[in-house]
């Protein structure tokens, strides 16, 4: 996973800075766990492994204890939900696609704000939203980058994030593409914002 490589910081670091060395483009990379809580996938699955355990106690050719039920059921329910919440594979694929994609546009806007990438002197600012369990990467520019790049350029340039290797070739593409649509001033590129991802467990 992602999360766990050591190298995560010091290479998305690195790779923001030279991302940003030919562009007046502000990028700022935001690394979160997950978009989305999925509780309510976790409990349909609980519920479903309680039922199933109920329905089994009820008709199994096996006499089970009446007083046994409420536990075994308990028990089931239970478990279901633990196999379902550590299982990231398991969990997204009952979520679905649509699902997940929306999770990952939503936590991106609201990090957009909470990052201030609008605060930018160009209104230049470029969020780079990493979901590691949905496995997408949401870009959210500001106006100053919108006005030059189609959504479906920002789409095709959204940088893979299997790997802290993916993650940063991803980066170094959109850093050259930025630089075409957005060079630096001849008076330097000021760099207005931390290149330092900011990670959420």
């Amino acid at each position: 996973m992602i999360l766990k490589d050591a190298r995560l910081g010091s290479a998305v670091t690195d790779a923001v800075r030279a991302a940003e060395a030919g562009t007046s483009a502000e990028l700022i990379v935001v690394i979160v766990s997950r978009s989305g809580s999925y509780r309510d996938i976790v409990l349909s699955v609980a519920m479903a492994g309680g039922f199933l355990a109920l329905g089994f106690l009820s008709w199994s050719p096996v006499v089970f204890s009446g007083a046994l039920f409420p536990l075994w059921t308990a028990a089931a329910a239970g478990l279901s939900a633990l196999v379902v919440s550590r299982s990231p594979r398991l969990l997204c694929a009952l979520a679905g696609r649509a699902r997940r994609e929306r999770q990952v546009r939503e936590a991106a806007a609201a990090a957009f704000s909470d990052e201030a990438v609008h605060a930018t002197r160009g209104r230049t600012g470029l969020l780079v939203f990493v979901s590691v369990l949905e496995q997408r990467v949401e870009l959210v520019p500001d106006q100053g980058i919108s006005g030059v790049l189609s959504a479906l350029e920002l789409a095709e340039l959204r940088p893979r994030c299997g790997t802290v290797a993916e993650t940063v070739a991803g980066l170094a593409r959109l850093g050259e593409r930025l630089a075409v649509a957005l060079p630096a001033g001849s008076a330097g590129n000021l760099d207005e914002a931390d290149n330092a991802p900011r990670v959420r467990g």
